[in-house]
């Protein structure tokens, strides 16, 4: 919506102005708002990214949550409001995009990632070695479930034959 106002300011300064209400844009700041507009439009495309039912999503989570972390860091041509815009986005992304063992191992095990140059090389230790537990400790359901599936078939194939 801050991008749409900001793109169309002129028009709608001139809308207003034809009907005696041009006083509703004062106040009103074109380059603030293309700023908080380009500020904001890294979230709207993480956002998209991320809420994709066509493909799996999961392993773009810790990746989007560094980029999005990188990008509130203040910046030194920033002015004061966007300074404390950057901070508060940065608070609020540390206080609700939470990144578990679960979003850094789909990230492992997606192709494209599976170095996991976004974290440390302890982090990224780590992770193959949860990994490795996880995987470790699921082959035993594995292996049964899959004796249950060959002794069903056989039962199938045997009752058929008789």
């Amino acid at each position: 919506m801050l991008s749409s106002i900001a793109k169309q300011h002129r028009e709608i300064r001139e809308l207003l102005k034809e009907k005696g209400q041009e006083h509703r844009m004062e106040g009103i700041q074109v380059e603030v708002l293309t700023t908080i507009s380009e500020f904001l439009s890294l979230f709207r495309d993480a956002s998209e990214d991320m809420e994709g039912d066509r493909y799996p999503t999961l392993n773009t989570v810790l990746l989007w949550r560094q980029r999005l972390g990188a990008h509130c860091e203040p910046r030194f041509q920033d002015p004061d409001y966007m300074r404390h815009i950057r901070s508060r986005a940065s608070e609020l992304l540390n206080e609700k995009f939470i990144i578990t063992s679960t979003h850094k191992i789909a990230t492992f095990l997606s192709p494209r990632f599976k170095s996991l140059k976004v974290l440390s090389h302890e982090e990224n230790i780590a992770v193959q070695m949860e990994a490795r537990a996880l995987t470790t400790a699921l082959i035993p359901t594995l292996q049964a479930q899959s004796e249950e599936v060959i002794q069903g078939k056989t039962e199938a194939i045997t009752s058929n034959h008789i």
